[in-house]
């Protein structure tokens, strides 16, 4: 428990002390936000998992790593012995679980997206010309501009499953904070490209139609689903359940997210994926402009 909490907040310090080459006080007030609410959810974590009996009545310096892999398998596959059977019913019941986390996730990425249309419509006077230029560098996972094209299948895909994966890593190891602050910026970022879009001359509701909205369906939808899953594993942390482990529940955590990553996830960046590549551009360049 005690790496569980001093790794994580090493990393924070050492992000801190590179945002003190920016010479941005407002990025470091930032910055203290962020441990201040890491610091509250780890007292959290603290006060609902603490048990002085458990700590005499266990052997704690044993890793065993086969009662790991046990629980995490039986977490993970609850029990189905069928690939349908699993699904129908395993998935199933983590979605009906996880729903207000998937619904708290997308209204939350809704209104990032908003956020980032608004703040350039308000600034667009001070947007640099040079940025155009730069545009194709910023662009998150799930959108295309008219202009771009030429990327294959397998680099869309293994783009996002990346994507997907660094944002679902950072909020495993920080109670879902870094992960989410990912994720609405990610969200954010688009609806910046659709005001600049706008800028450019070309029509934003146009390019969301048919630039974002074939292969945003599947891309967005699995992003959300694995947001919400590391946002409801960091609620499963600091809820308090006298009848498990800490350790216990950070296993069940992780089969969760991994029931969905595999189950609907993949499924869902594949057919993205295949959208993206073939269909997207066609729709971009017949409609898009």
């Amino acid at each position: 428990m005690a790496s569980f909490i001093v790794i994580p907040m090493a990393l924070l310090i050492q992000g801190e002390a590179v945002m003190l080459f920016w010479g941005n006080d407002q990025v470091l007030w930032l910055a203290v936000a962020g441990v201040s609410v890491l610091t509250v959810l780890m007292a959290r974590v603290g006060i609902a998992h603490f048990q002085r009996e458990a700590l005499l009545g266990r052997e704690i310096d044993v890793l065993n790593l086969r009662w790991v892999g046990r629980v995490f398998w039986q977490s993970f596959t609850g029990g189905a012995r069928t690939p349908w059977g699993w699904y129908r019913t395993e998935v199933r019941a983590t979605l009906r679980r996880q729903a207000p986390a998937i619904w708290l996730t997308l209204a939350l990425g809704i209104l990032s997206v908003v956020v980032g249309y608004s703040w350039i419509q308000s600034y667009r006077a001070l947007v640099p010309e040079e940025i155009f230029g730069e545009l194709g560098s910023i662009l998150p996972a799930g959108v295309d501009m008219p202009s771009l094209g030429g990327l294959s299948y397998t680099y869309i895909l293994g783009h996002n499953l990346r994507a997907v994966a660094v944002i679902s890593l950072l909020g495993m190891v920080s109670f879902g904070t870094l992960g989410a602050l990912m994720y609405f910026l990610n969200a954010a970022v688009i609806g910046v490209v659709l005001s600049l879009m706008g800028v450019m001359g070309f029509s934003p509701w146009k390019v969301a139609v048919f630039g974002i909205l074939p292969h945003g369906i599947f891309e967005i939808t699995a992003l959300v689903l694995s947001s919400a899953a590391v946002l409801y594993g960091a609620v499963l942390l600091v809820t308090p359940r006298s009848q498990r482990s800490l350790g216990e529940i950070i296993i069940e955590a992780i089969a969760d997210w991994t029931r969905i990553f595999v189950g609907l996830v993949v499924p869902l960046l594949a057919i993205a994926a295949a959208v993206e590549t073939w269909v997207t551009p066609v729709l971009l360049s017949t409609f898009g402009k």
